[in-house]
């Protein structure tokens, strides 16, 4: 997808930044990924070098991939003010594809205006096309939310949208289904898709597709 741009004053600059490309080959993942050239965080050389960015990309394409093919656990305890609880929310990668696995690779990079763009490229194992198999099961719900993270974080503020974007589509899947907030719910989630992410007003925001297997809800306790 290109570009584009809305501006006017006193309104940011609206950028479509991701695009996903469907699987193609089936034993291959693949994915158009970007960051900053000249990012807007304290400590970080401007412009930085191609092959930092490309680093940080191929990070992305990790972390991204690995949450398509094997997904997270998470542990989320929804806020109640008459509780006086707070919210928290916990999303930890049940594996992760290691780092410098030559499965994964860069098809092509650019410098466009102010960003790093490159498709991504990986390549599934036998064992790994039995956990999308698990994951495309018609039994299990899909759901889909928006998270938001802080532009100035740099890429932990990217990773901080994509995040709270599962946390969000978590939300909207058990909303509508339970009248009373329950206490605490454990499960698993995978991502259906790249998130689509788009930088508006100092802060990424990341729309997240999940499949979701709601282990536990725990409700609370009534004396």
């Amino acid at each position: 997808m290109k570009p584009f741009y809305r501006s006017s004053f006193g309104t940011a600059i609206l950028i479509l930044l991701f695009s996903t490309t469907p699987l193609f080959p089936e034993d291959f993942l693949s994915g158009a990924f970007w960051v900053e050239y000249e990012p807007i965080v304290a400590g970080v050389a401007y412009p930085q070098s191609e092959e930092e960015a490309a680093r940080l990309i191929l990070e992305e394409a990790r972390f991204v991939f690995s949450g398509m093919i094997y997904g997270f656990t998470f542990r989320y305890t929804p806020s109640d003010t008459a509780r006086e609880v707070e919210e928290t929310f916990a999303l930890e990668p049940i594996h992760a594809i290691p780092w410098g696995d030559e499965n994964l690779r860069i098809t092509g990079g650019r410098v466009d205006r102010e960003f790093y763009r490159a498709e991504v490229l990986y390549r599934l194992e036998d064992f790994q096309e039995g956990y999308l198999s698990y994951w495309s099961s018609n039994t299990l719900p899909s759901s889909s939310g928006m998270g938001a993270g802080d532009l100035f974080q740099g890429t932990e503020g990217k990773y901080d949208a994509l995040r709270e974007g599962v946390k969000e589509a978590i939300r909207n899947y058990l909303r509508p289904r339970f009248f009373n907030k329950p206490r605490e719910i454990t499960g698993e989630a995978v991502l259906t898709e790249a998130p689509y992410v788009i930088i508006d007003a100092g802060r990424y925001h990341a729309r997240v597709r999940v499949k979701l297997d709601i282990r536990e809800l725990r409700p609370y306790v009534i004396y």
